[in-house]
């Protein structure tokens, strides 16, 4: 116990030094690519009505994730809330005992309290986020908030993720001869064969998300192989 403690508070510790530097990081990669590139994006439209028959086959995939995050947020939700509240009853008990020269002051061990409190409600909200994010495009998907367009299959890449880990993405073009690699799961990406046509359902909330965003965009988007 006492060694996943100082685990966590070592990186509670450093946590705001690796913000400063995906911080600056960010942002000059942001003003780079806003000075320097113009990116050319696919011509989404409207979906006829065949397209968001097609389109609700995301709907399957989307609960199935959002089950998935809710089944993996209940054990480390929990881990942390249990580690937060031993930590408070620890530091409690160790005031109640203070005594020596070498002992912990009062405030050292608040403090201590409160970063655990902190992150416990981190780890809470990094997971109802994720919840707000599926259920908003599940909303997207069955009241028809989105755009969509047709593209072709053009290379299938699969990646060396962290940890020995794999991500798969696919190159796509349109009929116009832009093109853009767009991250998916593995089902679409087996499915998907260079030069079989696809469509790639954009939701409303890319929109809101890159309101006054220069530079890099994010992309709410999702490919369906037709």
């Amino acid at each position: 116990m006492d060694n996943i403690l100082n685990v966590l508070l070592f990186c509670l510790k450093i946590s705001p030094l690796i913000l400063f530097i995906c911080l600056i990081v960010n942002a000059n990669k942001s003003k780079k690519n806003g000075d320097e590139y113009e990116e050319r994006d696919f011509e989404f439209r409207s979906p006829t009505a065949i397209e968001i028959d097609a389109s609700e086959r995301l709907l399957v995939q989307l609960k199935r994730s959002l089950k998935i995050v809710d089944i993996v947020a209940v054990p480390v939700i929990l881990f942390f809330v249990l580690e937060a509240r031993y930590v408070i009853i620890q530091n409690h008990s160790d005031a109640a005992i203070i005594g020596g020269a070498d002992a912990p002051t009062y405030g050292f061990l608040l403090s201590q309290s409160f970063a655990f409190i902190i992150l416990a409600v981190a780890v809470i909200l990094c997971f109802v986020a994720a919840n707000l994010s599926i259920i908003g495009r599940i909303n997207d998907i069955k009241e028809g908030r989105f755009l969509v367009v047709r593209c072709t299959v053009i290379d299938r890449i699969m990646r060396q993720g962290p940890k020995s880990s794999k991500y798969y993405c696919l190159t796509l073009q349109d009929s116009c001869g832009t093109t853009d690699e767009l991250r998916t799961n593995f089902e679409v990406y087996r499915e998907a064969d260079i030069g079989s046509e696809c469509l790639i359902v954009r939701y409303s909330s890319e929109d809101k998300v890159n309101k006054g965003r220069r530079g890099n965009k994010v992309k709410h988007r999702e490919v369906i192989p037709i």
